[in-house]
C-alpha cells in the first residue's frame, strides 16, 4: 500500500496532470474529425518566436524549468487514445506499428514505424517530429498555468507560451562534480511549485510508465528503462566526432545521413546520423531499441540536440542541401529503393488541415516553426563549431622541439597514470593532422544494434561491460540498428575520431609523434578491435557482414580567426583494421 506521503503526492500530481484545459482548442491543435481533417504539425504558435535552450541553462531559470517539468508532467498523463498524448506521439517512432493521423502503411511497405534511418531525410524528418512534440508539451504546460490564479496566473502562461524544447549537449563536457549522465535524468523525484503549491512529484524525465490500456506487450514491462554506460572519455570523444562533422564541409547527404554512397565531395566518414547513435546506444535499455526508443524521454533532449546540430551545419554551409537518392531501409511509407529528394512529403506530418504534408524544402528555415536556437542565435555557426576544437592559441613551428607535448584544451592532468583531459595536438604552422577510424558494415544486417571497440594494448578480452573504462580503448561507434535484420546490399558507415587518444600516447611517450608514418607504424603494431551486440555479446567477424574498418588522416587548417571555419585536406588510408581476429560469443 501507499504511504499517506505518497498517497498524497500522487493525489495531487493527479488533479494537476489530469484536469482538461478550459481554453478551446485552435485550429492548429484539432484532432482529425470525421469530415476528412488532420492534425496540424505546426509546433508553437502562440507566443511568438521562442528560444529552445541546452537543458541545464534552461535548469538555471526557475519559472521556466517548472512550466517544463509540469508541462511533461501533464502531456504524460494524457490518455493514450489521445493522438496528441505522450504514447501516441511516440509510437509514431515505432511500435505497436499503428497509424497515426490516418497515415496508413504504404503498398508493399513492411510493418514499421515511421521514422527514417539510413535515409537523407534523417534530419527534416525529425524536425517534423519534434515540432509535434513540442506544440503538445506547450499546450499542456499552458493548461497547467491557467490553473493558477492571480498573478501566479499572469506570470506562468507567459512563460509557458514562451516555452520550448530543452536540448541536451552531449558534446559539452559535464560540470565538475556532474555525472557524464546527469542526475536530472536519474532522480526520483522533483520539486515544483504547483497550482495547489509547493510539492514533490515523480521526476518526469527519468522514464515513461505505460498505461493499463495502451498496448506495450513488446516493452517486456510497464516502464522504460536505461542503462547509461556514458564516461568522461566518451563524452569526450562526442566532442571530438562532432567537431569532425560540423568542420569539414561535407555535402548535406553525407552530413545528413551514415549511408554510404559514391557521391562526390568529401569522403569523411562521419555523419550527424552516425554521431546520433552513439548516444542511444549509451543511454542503453530502450534507447538503443528502434522503435521503442521514442518513449524514453531522454529520446526528445537527445533528438533536439541533434536537431540544433543540424541547424547548426545549416548555418555554417548555407548554400548545400538536400540532393536526390534512393532509400536504403524502408518505413511505414517507403519501401527500400525509393527515390526521395527535398520536396517529398514527410508522413505522418500535415502542415494544414487539409492534408498538405511538409516537405525538407518547406522545414528548411526553423523560424517556420516558430523556434531557434539561443546559442547559435547569439555566437553563429563558426565560433560554435570552433569551441569544439578548442583555443586557437598554441602553435609551434616545424621542428620545435615544444611540438607535440602541449595539449591545446588544457593542462594535462592525470589519474592512474593516464590522460583525463581533453587534449588535442597543437599546431604545426597552423595546420593539424586528424585521424580517423573509419567503420562500414552492411546496412539492417544484424538483430539489433551493436558497438565497435577499438584498442591500442590489454584489454579484459572476456568482459566487455567494462571496455568503456578500459585504459587502452582509443575509440568506439554505437550502430543504432533495428532489431530484426532485413535484406539490403547497402552499407552504412561511421567515423571514430582519435586524434585525442593518439596524440595522449605521444605525451605518454608510446607513440613517437602524430605523422601519417608515425600512426601507421604504430597502428599496424598495436591496434586491435572488437564488436558486441546489443545483449552485450561479443561477436565474430562473420556475425557482422559487410564489417570493414580503416584509419585515415586529413591535413586540417585550422584558422585564428574565431569566425573562420577550418579547412580539411584529402583523406588518406593509413591501415586497414580489420584483419585481426574476433573473439566468438558463446550460445
Amino acid at each position: 500500500m501507499l504511504g499517506l506521503r505518497q498517497a498524497s503526492v500522487l493525489f495531487a500530481i493527479t488533479s494537476i496532470v489530469s484536469a482538461i484545459p478550459t481554453f478551446p482548442l485552435s485550429d492548429l491543435e484539432r484532432r482529425q474529425s470525421p469530415n476528412g481533417t488532420f492534425i496540424e504539425t505546426k509546433g508553437v504558435t502562440d507566443g511568438g518566436l521562442g528560444f529552445r535552450k541546452e537543458i541545464h541553462t534552461l535548469q538555471k531559470d526557475p519559472d521556466a524549468w517548472n512550466m517544463y517539468l509540469l508541462g511533461l508532467a501533464r502531456l504524460k498523463e494524457v490518455d493514450g487514445s489521445d493522438p496528441q498524448s505522450y504514447y501516441q506521439i511516440a509510437s509514431i517512432h515505432g511500435q505497436p506499428y499503428v497509424a497515426w493521423d490516418n497515415m496508413g502503411e504504404c503498398d508493399g511497405c513492411s510493418p514499421a514505424g515511421y521514422c527514417t534511418h539510413s535515409s537523407t531525410l534523417f534530419p527534416t524528418w525529425h524536425r517534423a517530429y519534434l515540432a509535434l512534440y513540442e506544440q503538445a508539451l506547450v499546450r499542456n504546460a499552458i493548461a497547467v498555468a491557467e490553473e493558477f490564479t492571480g498573478t501566479d496566473y499572469d506570470k506562468y502562461t507567459a512563460v509557458a507560451r514562451s516555452l520550448r524544447i530543452p536540448f541536451w549537449d552531449w558534446a559539452q563536457l559535464p560540470a565538475a562534480g556532474e555525472n557524464p549522465f546527469p542526475n536530472m535524468f536519474t532522480d526520483d523525484e522533483v520539486s515544483v511549485f504547483s497550482p495547489t503549491g509547493q510539492m514533490n512529484i515523480p521526476n518526469p524525465l527519468k522514464g515513461y510508465n505505460f498505461k493499463d490500456t495502451e498496448a506495450h506487450d513488446f516493452m517486456n514491462g510497464d516502464t522504460t528503462e536505461r542503462k547509461p554506460t556514458f564516461t568522461l572519455d566518451n563524452r569526450k570523444q562526442l566532442r571530438s566526432d562532432l567537431w569532425t562533422v560540423l568542420s569539414s564541409n561535407q555535402i548535406y547527404n553525407a552530413f545528413a545521413t551514415q549511408a554510404l554512397t559514391t557521391d562526390g565531395g568529401n569522403f569523411n566518414p562521419s555523419s550527424l546520423e552516425a554521431i546520433h547513435d552513439n548516444i542511444h546506444i549509451l543511454t542503453g535499455g530502450h534507447m538503443t531499441i528502434v522503435p521503442q526508443s521514442a518513449y524514453d524521454p531522454v529520446f526528445w533532449l537527445h533528438h533536439t540536440n541533434v536537431d540544433r546540430v543540424f541547424a547548426i551545419y545549416q548555418a555554417a554551409y548555407p548554400e548545400k542541401w538536400l540532393e536526390q537518392a534512393a532509400e536504403v531501409g524502408s518505413s511505414m511509407w517507403y519501401t527500400q529503393g525509393t527515390m526521395k529528394d527535398a520536396t517529398s512529403g514527410l508522413e505522418p506530418f500535415h502542415q494544414t488541415a487539409d492534408g498538405v504534408m511538409w516537405t525538407s524544402d518547406t522545414l528548411r528555415d526553423t523560424h517556420t516553426l516558430n523556434y531557434v536556437y539561443d546559442d547559435l542565435n547569439s555566437q553563429g555557426a563558426a565560433p560554435l563549431i570552433n569551441s569544439l576544437y578548442g583555443n586557437q592559441g598554441q602553435e609551434f613551428k616545424a621542428g620545435s622541439s615544444e611540438q607535440g607535448f602541449i595539449a591545446k584544451r588544457g593542462e594535462a592532468k592525470t589519474l592512474g597514470g593516464y590522460l583525463t583531459n581533453v587534449l588535442t595536438p597543437p599546431l604545426l604552422d597552423g595546420k593539424t593532422t586528424e585521424f580517423i577510424a573509419s567503420v562500414e558494415v552492411d546496412a539492417m544486417s544484424m538483430n539489433g544494434s551493436f558497438t565497435v571497440f577499438l584498442f591500442d594494448g590489454p584489454f579484459n578480452e572476456e568482459d566487455a561491460s567494462c571496455w568503456y573504462e578500459e585504459k587502452n580503448m582509443i575509440g568506439f561507434h554505437g550502430f543504432f540498428a533495428s532489431p530484426t535484420a532485413m535484406d539490403s546490399d547497402s552499407k552504412v558507415r561511421a567515423g571514430i575520431s582519435i586524434t585525442d587518444a593518439l596524440f595522449s600516447r605521444t605525451l605518454g611517450g608510446l607513440l613517437d609523434d602524430l605523422t601519417n608514418g608515425g600512426v601507421s607504424s604504430y597502428l599496424k603494431n598495436k591496434i586491435d578491435w572488437r564488436v558486441v551486440d546489443s545483449t552485450g555479446c561479443i561477436r565474430e567477424a562473420k556475425d557482422v557482414p559487410g564489417l570493414k574498418v580503416d584509419v585515415i588522416s586529413s591535413e586540417v587548417e585550422i584558422p585564428k580567426d574565431n569566425n573562420v571555419l577550418p579547412t580539411w585536406g584529402a583523406f588518406n588510408i593509413l591501415h586497414e583494421i580489420t584483419e585481426g581476429k574476433n573473439d566468438e560469443c558463446e550460445e
